[in-house]
């Protein structure tokens, strides 16, 4: 084997390289090495001659060529502690075919620590993280169980024959854990949000209803504090979209919701818009602006409050409460959806929320309802509110119909009368115009001689239907119950003169769903089921149990998941409800179970009810072979839903 023999000058450049030299032959026994690496290894570089020093293994030495370099991390053990070096390892071939290698190292020592340091880091971090969402998951699990029964209770109490002052004190037992439910969901957002595991699914829906769904859904809270509240769609916006239906459901919700919220006067308006995507013909851009009248945000709050735990209101005699958690789960959620957020505020004269999203449209393709017969059509709008009469306005707005709006009797009063030569074919009057404003405005109209018979409507929230049969004797031809929904405003306006009514799905859909609560609540349907719940909590079985049955079905509980696989041995159950965690067997054993039999009974439908919230929940469920998945606490519609889906039933109750 040849040493390395340089010469005078190059061994002295060679000596004086600060990084250790070493060079080896093919079983890696030292044939030079200079000072260098003797200050690092030990000893001295004569020393070291003939002695073994490894750099990686065989493997890495065979596979070199010469004129090719490898490089080689290696850790080696010293008196002070492990070190690490990286080596840069080249080989010359002598005529002769023998082969040498030399290598040229640099202490990474300090490099690798902190790798180990970051990697350390992360998994501390990555078990925190788990740690964390373990939590999580176990508290909302064990919360929502009793809030199972808290909520689900006190709607059986509310159905049962109580006096006045209990339906009051029952209600704000539901609406106490309602609140506290929302809470939860807040913080299981958040965390799934930190955790990097918010999901994204995309699936096609209507706009329409979406909108109309989340403006139904707040009205009784807006009603209550004596302000309104609206919805418009711009007639250009396409309303069949393909995208996060549920997550943009959660951001208007939760923007209308806080404006509903921070607005004693006045009112909330929730605006939709659009405009074509720039570079995309399958997309449009969405604009949502939910604008209220309440008490605003400071310049220097805006900045704020989208962030973690930030209120708009902070000062100590706050009457909002809240986490402050709402606004900074949408800001992030949209950033996850490519959009954005932001808000222009006046203090003391309200604010506005504004969202851009990006979302995809499906190939049939329809616009909202909008008012493309109404030619010759003179409308007087009336209301106190600007949110009322924006919203109608916009519903109607339109090639041919002419809009006039009044804030009060008086100027009702006014322009009625100058327009005598040329009357208003319908007046669409607000129930809260103030000193009985409505029906004095009526009485007038009917004391008016009009060769064109004028045609009227009147609008009024759902608690004051009382008021209804003395309105329409008044007069009024026709009502609207607030909030609107433009398709039904359209629909009830041509159908008074006489015109005709174009399909309106979104408006008919929205009266299936209501027909359809209506029939679920009044069960029997097509055939009584035989039902098994899987249950080991005391208070679940009494409130599934008496949901069931108020369906007019009949069900068995059992207390395990080894009791529900036995169960099915002796009565033919046509859907089984399956709780997640149970004693004995749980829930996802015993449905692995039931799948395995070799007979019938098999295929049972199964639906799980699970307190736990979790996006891995619901996969674990459906992996284990259930077919559906509720979370607690569990609403009775969805559940009535869920047992039709699953057993091809469906309510015969007829709902006038």
């Amino acid at each position: 084997m040849t040493e390395f023999s340089p010469g005078n000058a190059a061994r002295d450049l060679i000596g004086a390289c600060p990084d250790p030299l070493v060079q080896l032959d093919a079983d890696q026994n030292v044939l030079y090495a200079n000072d260098a690496f003797a200050q690092a290894f030990g000893g001295t570089s004569l020393s070291w001659r003939g002695q073994r020093f490894v750099i990686g293994g065989t493997q890495a030495f065979s596979q070199l060529a010469p004129g090719k370099w490898a490089e080689l991390d290696c850790r080696y053990e010293r008196p002070g502690g492990p070190c690490w070096y990286s080596w840069r390892l080249g080989v010359h071939v002598s005529s002769s075919g023998d082969a040498t290698f030399l290598a040229i190292g640099r202490d990474i020592t300090g490099r690798k620590r902190l790798e180990e340091s970051l990697r350390e880091s992360r998994l501390c971090a990555e078990e925190a993280v788990k740690a964390k969402s373990l939590f999580l998951a176990t508290m909302s699990h064990e919360i929502r169980t009793p809030m199972n029964g808290i909520i689900g209770m006190a709607g059986l109490l509310h159905d049962t024959e109580l006096t006045p002052e209990q339906h009051t004190y029952c209600d704000a037992v539901h609406a106490s854990g309602t609140i506290l439910l929302d809470l939860i969901n807040d913080i299981l957002d958040y965390s799934k949000i930190e955790a990097g595991k918010l999901e994204l699914e995309e699936s096609d829906f209507d706009l329409t209803i979406t909108v109309q769904r989340i403006t139904e859904l707040l009205a009784p809270r807006a009603y209550d504090k004596g302000i309104e509240i609206a919805s418009v769609i711009e007639p250009e916006t396409p309303i069949l979209l393909h995208g996060d239906e549920a997550r943009l459901r959660q951001i208007i919700l939760n923007l209308a919701t806080n404006a509903v919220k921070f607005t004693a006067r006045g009112g909330v308006l929730i605006h939709v818009s659009s405009r074509e995507h720039a570079s995309n013909a399958e997309q449009v851009t969405l604009r949502i602006d939910v604008q209220d009248t309440g008490i605003g945000i400071s310049e220097e709050m805006q900045d704020k409050v989208f962030d973690e735990f930030s209120q708009a209101d902070q000062s100590p005699s706050s009457q909002y409460g809240g986490t402050g958690l709402g606004l900074a789960i949408c800001k992030k959620i949209i950033e996850a959806m490519g959009g954005a957020i932001g808000v222009d505020s006046v203090c003391g004269e309200g604010s506005a929320f504004w969202v851009e999203l990006v979302v995809g449209l499906q190939k049939t393709q329809r616009s909202p309802a909008r008012a493309d017969n109404l030619f010759g059509l003179k409308f007087l709008i009336v209301s106190p509110s600007p949110i009322v009469r924006r919203a109608v306005n916009a519903s109607l707005a339109g090639p041919g119909a002419e809009i006039t709006c009044a804030r009060t009797y008086d100027e009702a009063l006014l322009a009625l009368e100058g327009h005598g030569a040329h009357p208003f074919t319908t007046l669409i009057c607000d129930n809260a115009l103030p000193q009985d404003g409505a029906a004095r405005l009526i009485d007038y109209v009917g004391r008016v001689d009009a060769e064109v018979p004028l045609k009227s409507i009147v609008l009024l929230p759902p608690q004051e239907r009382k008021h209804l049969d003395d309105l329409l004797d008044k007069g009024f031809d026709a009502y609207l119950i607030k909030p609107l929904r433009q398709g039904s405003l359209l629909a009830r306006v041509l159908a008074a003169h006489g015109l005709e009514v174009e399909a309106l799905p979104s408006a008919q859909d929205s009266e299936a769903a209501e027909r359809e609560r209506a029939a679920l609540s009044a069960w029997p349907g097509a055939r009584p089921l035989r039902v098994l719940l899987a249950e080991d909590n005391q208070i679940n079985v009494i409130l599934t149990t008496a949901l069931v049955r108020k369906a007019g079905h009949h069900i068995d509980a059992v207390g395990s998941g080894r009791d529900a696989v036995e169960a099915l041995d002796g009565v033919p159950y046509d859907v089984v409800l399956m709780d997640m965690r149970m004693p004995e067997l749980d829930g996802l054993e015993a449905t692995r179970a039931i799948r395995a039999r070799s007979d019938e009974k098999s295929s049972v439908p199964i639906i799980g009810l699970t307190a736990n919230a979790m996006e891995e929940d619901r996969r674990l469920c459906l992996d284990a072979g259930m077919d559906d998945f509720l979370t607690k606490p569990v609403e009775a519609l969805d559940l009535m839903r869920a047992m039709n889906r699953w057993t091809n039933t469906a309510p015969i109750a007829k709902v006038s």
